[in-house]
Parts: C-alpha cells; structure tokens; sequence
C-alpha cells in the first residue's frame, strides 16, 4: 500500500541549480516546499571528501557523480542527414546526478556574456558588413538585451556570493576589473580572491613585454588562458627582436591551433596573413612602454 506522506504547496521535481533557486524563491515567499531528486544526496563531508577528492578514476574516468546514459538516453548528429544515435560515453557534456545537479562539478567560474552577444548578427554586420556572414550560418540577435539580463545576473551572482571586481560599474570603467564588460548596476558581493601563481607569471610576463597589465587586482584569468575581452593574442612584439606571440585561447587552443599555426607562419615568413588579425593584436589593450632589440 502506497505511504501517503504530508502534503506540501509546492514539490519540485529534480534539486539542482534551478530547482534550488526555484526552491529559495519559494520558501522565501511562505510556502512549503519538498523537492525530489533521483540521485543521491550530497554532502560535502562523505561526496568531497579531501581525501579521495583528486581521485581521477573515479571521478574523471568513471564519471561517478555524473548521469549514467543508462538513466537517460541522449542522441547526437552531426548533421541533419543523420541518423541520431544514442550516447554511450559522456565526454565534454556530461549532466549532472543527484542533488546539487551539475553544480556539483562546476568548475566555480561565472561571467556574463558580453553586451555584443546578445545581437551578434547586428554586430558583426554593423562591424564587417552584411556579406560577412555566410548564408548559411544562421546566428540571430537574441531578441533581449544585456540590459535587460543585468538585474538577473546581479540577483544570482549575490544569492551565490560570487567574488570578483567590477570592471563597469554604471558605465565608469573601474581600476583592478575587467574594462571590457558590460556595466553592473553594483559591485560583486565577495571580494575578489588574490592572485595565483598562474595569473601573477602571465601578468609579469606581459609587462615584461611592455604591455600594461597590472599585477595587483583579482584573479580575473581563472582556470583557463583567457585575457579580458575573450579574444586570443596573436602578432609580433614589436621593436627588432624576432618575438611572436600566441595565446589566450581560452579552452579551445588545441581546437584552432592547426589555424594559429598557419597566422604564425605568415608572419614569421613576413607574408601576408591568411586571415586579418589586428583584432588579436596585444596592443588593443594599450601601447607597449618598450620595444625588443634582443
């Protein structure tokens, strides 16, 4: 005989980022709510335990805090002329499996889309001209805006406590942030977490080039090699020394190093580049203080 358990005002169906949300904002309201989750539950002292946390078998190999495609079928193809077939491996998309959802495996890096991405076809129009894009790509503006995103990006980023430094506060460009952002109407709730190791030697190591990145400011880098306005570096330093740059392809570097190689080539040969890469130019950022003679 089935177990009537209490009644509730509201069940939610699956506990992960959004269910939890969906939760907060209920339960802030008055209401009663239970949620239901398939998966297991998840605490941190018995699911992230430091102990076997760096266990790459388990977790990276075996993927055991992700979905089984047993539990869930998925298809992929190609292409339209395809036959979808079922996914048997989980790889670069792998979905998440008890409470938490995918946040449990959230590499902790959260950034808003650029004001551009919203009307990306408009832009690159407006920028390239109408027969830039191909006729058969078919990227659209999305119909809404970056300003009308903003107060919701602002709401999730102080219910997570997301820490970091306003670049854009209002339209002012402000010192230790990312200047190429959109504007935010306030700073991050969390202060930003010091520089590592990583970010500190890029940060040097442009300066060292003459180009002005500051060293003091948050860690605005984060796990991947990315520069502020998400648009790889590639040129030649400039003065007489024969240095070439190419970098910050944030995680597709081995994707597009096949083309990188070819730009390189060119202008190692002194030919002209296959492709315009003034955008990739490091002094987009700002003028080098110094030149390379050695």
């Amino acid at each position: 005989m089935a177990t009537k358990l209490p009644k509730k005002d509201v069940v939610i169906i699956g506990l992960g980022w959004t269910g939890a949300i969906l939760g907060n904002e209920l339960t802030d309201h008055g209401l009663d709510v239970v949620a239901i989750e398939r998966g297991p539950w998840r605490d941190t002292a018995t699911s992230f335990n430091i102990g076997y946390a760096p266990d790459e078998l388990r977790y990276a190999v075996r993927l055991d805090l992700f979905q089984r495609p047993a539990q869930s079928t998925v298809t992929f193809r190609n292409n339209d002329s395809q036959t979808a077939l079922p996914i048997r491996q989980f790889g670069s998309f792998i979905p998440g499996n008890g409470v938490g959802g995918a946040g449990i495996h959230w590499n902790g890096v959260t950034w808003r889309f650029l004001p551009t991405d919203f009307v990306v076809r408009s832009h690159l129009t407006e920028r390239y001209g109408a027969d830039f894009i191909p006729a058969d790509l078919s990227i659209q503006d999305w119909g809404i805006t970056y300003d009308d995103l903003e107060p919701y990006y602002d709401r999730f980023e102080y219910l997570a406590g997301i820490s970091g430094k306003a670049g854009n506060l209002n339209g002012v460009i402000q010192d230790g942030g990312n200047p190429f952002e959109g504007p935010r109407k306030r700073d991050y709730p969390t202060p930003p977490m010091r520089m590592t190791y990583g970010p500190t030697l890029f940060a040097e190591t442009a300066r060292s080039l003459g180009y002005p990145f500051e060293l003091e400011g948050p860690s605005w880098v984060g796990a991947r090699p990315v520069l502020p306005d998400y648009l790889p570096g590639i040129g030649r330093a400039p003065g007489p020394a024969k240095l070439f740059y190419a970098l910050g392809h944030q995680h597709i570097g081995l994707t597009i190093a096949p083309i990188t190689a070819e730009l390189i080539a060119d202008i190692v040969a002194q030919r002209t580049t296959r492709h315009a890469i003034s955008d990739f130019d490091l002094q987009r950022f700002g003028a080098p203080s110094q030149t390379f003679s050695h």
